[in-house]
């Protein structure tokens, strides 16, 4: 299968769900699927970024934790080109949203899962409002 696992947080950000993401990129790839990865850019760290094949980055900002920007139209193109069959969300942030808009437009399997303090993080949730207004106008 062809799986897109979509998360804020990854490399260069090194915490719980960057491990989580990774591990599951690499149990999916042991079993013969092929993963792609939709992530924040690392905002200011972005220049240190490797290029990776199968990893798709979205203009983010860089503070405490990453937050993308929008959802560029010529991403969801990328992803209907890579005719994922599955995609999976870690975060309930912008790319959480993406995923789900993502998943209703390529008709992928929609999977998400709770990795993270949902408490800990909602001071930042109002920051995820420019991406659902985007969505909706798309």
């Amino acid at each position: 299968m062809r799986i897109g696992l979509f998360s804020d947080t990854y490399y260069p950000t090194m915490n719980g769900i960057t491990h989580v993401v990774d591990v599951a990129r690499r149990e999916l790839e042991d079993l013969g699927h092929e993963v792609f990865i939709v992530c924040s850019d690392g905002g200011i760290l972005r220049n240190k970024l490797p290029d990776e094949d199968h990893v798709l980055r979205v203009p983010a900002i860089q503070g405490d934790v990453q937050f993308a920007l929008f959802f560029p139209l010529s991403l969801l193109k990328k992803i209907r080109e890579l005719k994922l069959d599955v995609i999976t969300f870690f975060t309930p942030n912008q790319l959480g949203l993406m995923a789900v808009y993502a998943a209703k437009k390529t008709h992928a399997v929609l999977v998400g899962q709770h990795c993270g303090d949902v408490y800990e993080w909602a001071e930042f949730y109002p920051l995820i409002v420019p991406g659902e207004i985007a969505a909706s106008a798309i």
